[in-house]
């Protein structure tokens, strides 16, 4: 699965073409993904975990994460976080009751 979001010229990127930018690897629910991004949001990784997922005040997302190259942890809603190459990120469900 790739998510190629488009290149602005805001984005650090600095006139470069998108296929000169690196891709970054990372895994979300044991799925590969190839990122041209060196930051995911919250709803990001949802987006990537669940596509076509329609938003419902009842469900929450938990989403954790682990990488080689620092400490664990979690993201919370309207977070974000620096990727790093091999990142495993778990995204569930949650109801609310």
């Amino acid at each position: 699965m790739s998510f190629l979001p488009e290149v602005h010229p805001d984005d650090g990127n600095h006139g470069a073409s998108p296929e000169s930018k690196k891709e970054i690897s990372i895994y979300i629910n044991t799925r590969e993904c190839l990122l041209a991004k060196t930051k995911v949001t919250y709803q990001d990784l949802v987006t990537l975990a669940f596509p076509g997922e329609v938003a419902n005040p009842d469900k929450v997302f938990e989403i954790t994460y682990s990488s080689e190259h620092g400490p664990d942890g979690s993201v919370g809603v309207g977070g974000e976080i620096n990727l790093k190459e091999g990142m495993v990120f778990n995204v569930g469900i949650t109801n609310r009751s």
